[in-house]
């Protein structure tokens, strides 16, 4: 019921004992490296980097264990986040020259990289992101496909820029001292199902984002295409910018 800070401080705390949500900044600041532009480019490279078991996995679980007091129980993507707006653009050179405003997550990386790219930024809840549209206090926002069409934000908006350019992740996780406190064989029970809940939702991923793009061209929203390799060379000009925060990648596997 509350903001994704709200939940996770809730979680911490044992207020609640599980949850799903957002992995990135809104977390835990060292957890950046989740909103990081144009990290990935497919979703291959996405399950290859964050995959259970992988070292990058194994050092993100650590920081929500010693951190947070979380123990995570499943990473998956949610798609990636999109660009949408009342304006049409397909690099970021004609962003800049648009003057966007754009609604962004409130989260330190996501300010940074847009300012970098151009655009003027607004940190909004997503409560508020609908309004925000409608009374044009911002003109473009970024989300994945389908939380454009269930938040109907597609009403407000013109154009979907395949920016392409973060990969939201979505979790399940418990509070670490009430995970510690199960039985044994209630933990298994528990890290079993989230295996099995994580098989279904990789392969039913790339199907389900295909239908959630139809569905918005079908609500009248017109697909513009973006210069991803431009804006790949772009952002990873950009990135040692953020080494002083989220580090470099050395300790998470080159990251």
């Amino acid at each position: 019921m509350g903001t994704v800070p709200e939940n996770d401080q809730a979680l911490r705390e044992g207020t609640i004992q599980m949850m799903s949500g957002t992995a990135g900044g809104t977390t835990d600041v060292k957890l950046e490296y989740f909103d990081a532009p144009c990290l990935v480019t497919s979703d291959e490279q996405a399950f290859e980097l964050f995959g259970r078991g992988t070292e990058l996995r194994q050092y993100t679980e650590k920081i929500f264990e010693e951190s947070d007091g979380m123990k995570v129980l499943s990473f998956v993507p949610a798609g990636f986040r999109e660009t949408s707006s009342n304006k049409k653009a397909t690099t970021y050179e004609e962003l800049k020259n648009l003057g966007l405003n754009i609604r962004i997550m409130e989260s330190p990386l996501p300010m940074e990289y847009w300012k970098d790219w151009g655009c003027n930024t607004t940190p909004l809840a997503f409560a508020d992101l609908y309004t925000a549209l409608q009374q044009g206090l911002v003109d473009a926002q970024e989300n994945t496909y389908d939380t454009i069409i269930s938040a109907n934000l597609h009403e407000q908006q013109k154009y979907i820029i395949n920016t392409n350019h973060v990969v939201m992740w979505a979790g399940v996780y418990m509070n670490l001292d009430f995970y510690n406190s199960l039985p044994a064989d209630l933990q298994e029970i528990i890290a079993q199902a989230s295996i099995d809940a994580c098989a279904y939702q990789n392969e039913y991923f790339v199907e389900y984002t295909a239908k959630m793009l139809d569905a918005l061209k079908a609500e009248g929203m017109e697909v513009s295409e973006f210069d991803k390799e431009g804006a790949i060379a772009l952002t990873k000009a950009i990135w040692p910018d953020y080494y002083d925060r989220i580090g470099s990648g050395d300790a998470a596997a080159g990251a």
